[in-house]
């Protein structure tokens, strides 16, 4: 409602506040994940020790160890149990396949983008599924195909375009000459013009 000073000064005192329950450990993981993202992590571990089978503080769990501590195999494995208490929970097994795709362990990466794929068609889990094949073309290059091919289907569907620009995942086709044409086709239509899904 444009209240920031008031924003703020709520949510320091949510931090100074011990949380009760384990949604609540989730929530201020999540508020502290850019600062201090070993508090948040500790959180989480909280929330886990509460409900161990807690999907958003196993999915957060994940998300921390992998973007801001650089543990990707610790993510991993937190993401294994994700999808095997919860195989339907597609970001999930989407972001457990662009982590093997980023470690170069294709083959695991593409069996997660093909379950993706076979369990969810939104535009959401297409972009992530990009992503995925997009990092396993730095070693083979023929996975460009299907990253351009799902990433115009997500734009078409109106999802990628707040993260396209900055979202390293598709660094290694960000520079080819069908990436930027694909792109500029998009932005021609402009994102404002694409169905909301």
């Amino acid at each position: 409602m444009g209240h920031a000073a008031e924003a703020g000064s709520d949510t320091a005192k949510g931090l100074k506040e011990t949380p009760t329950d384990e949604l609540s450990w989730v929530a201020r993981g999540i508020v502290r994940m850019e600062k201090d993202p070993k508090a948040a992590l500790g959180d989480f571990d909280e929330a886990l020790r509460l409900n161990d089978r807690c999907r958003q503080a196993l999915q957060s769990k994940a998300s921390v160890l992998s973007e801001k501590l650089g543990r990707i195999l610790d993510a991993i494995a937190v993401l294994d149990q994700v999808v095997e208490l919860n195989p339907e929970f597609i970001p999930g097994r989407g972001g457990r396949g662009v982590l093997h795709a980023r470690r170069g362990d294709r083959d695991r990466a593409l069996a997660d983008a093909a379950e993706c794929l076979k369990r969810d068609q939104s535009a959401a889990t297409l972009y992530q599924v990009a992503g995925i094949y997009a990092l396993t073309s730095k070693q083979h290059p023929e996975d460009r195909v299907e990253a351009r091919r799902l990433l115009a289907v997500a734009l078409k569907n109106g999802f990628g375009w707040d993260y396209l620009d900055v979202d390293q995942d598709f660094d290694p086709i960000r520079a080819d000459a069908e990436f930027r044409t694909l792109v500029a086709a998009a932005r021609a239509l402009g994102p404002d013009k694409q169905p909301s899904k």
